[in-house]
């Protein structure tokens, strides 16, 4: 599959679902676990012997798994999931000397990004 060792392996990819309790179907929430948990580790797990000594390996998480809003139970709890296998795994490759990391993005949005709308007819800030 792979000829040479990989140095780095970063999932990114992630969808997020949401609803409130009472409007998430069982296949919104398979799919939202299959995209954010088990396709990494499924990942993590073929590419594994692939790694090089030394090498790393980033997941993307949420500031959700940590700072939850109504209506994200589902994506939140997948992201928590992550973390959580992330520092399992690490453990686990950590004796090859592999690095297995977390980071959770936040969407800010900053005061001096909606400043020039102050000013501008008709501006739609993000």
């Amino acid at each position: 599959m792979v000829g040479f060792p990989l140095s780095v392996l970063v999932n990114n990819a992630g969808i997020g679902h949401f609803a409130p309790l009472g409007e998430v179907r069982a296949a919104d929430f398979d799919d939202t676990f299959a995209v954010n948990v088990r396709g990494p580790f499924l990942l993590i797990q073929a590419l594994a012997p692939h790694l090089a000594e030394g090498g790393r390996v980033v997941n993307l998480s949420s500031s959700l798994s940590r700072h939850v809003s109504p209506a994200t139970a589902v994506f939140a709890a997948s992201k928590a999931a992550v973390e959580a296998l992330s520092r399992s795994l690490a453990l686990e490759l950590g004796r090859r000397g592999i690095r297995i990391n977390t980071i959770a993005p936040v969407r800010r949005r900053l005061t001096s990004m909606a400043a020039p709308c102050a000013t501008t007819p008709n501006c739609a800030p993000d």
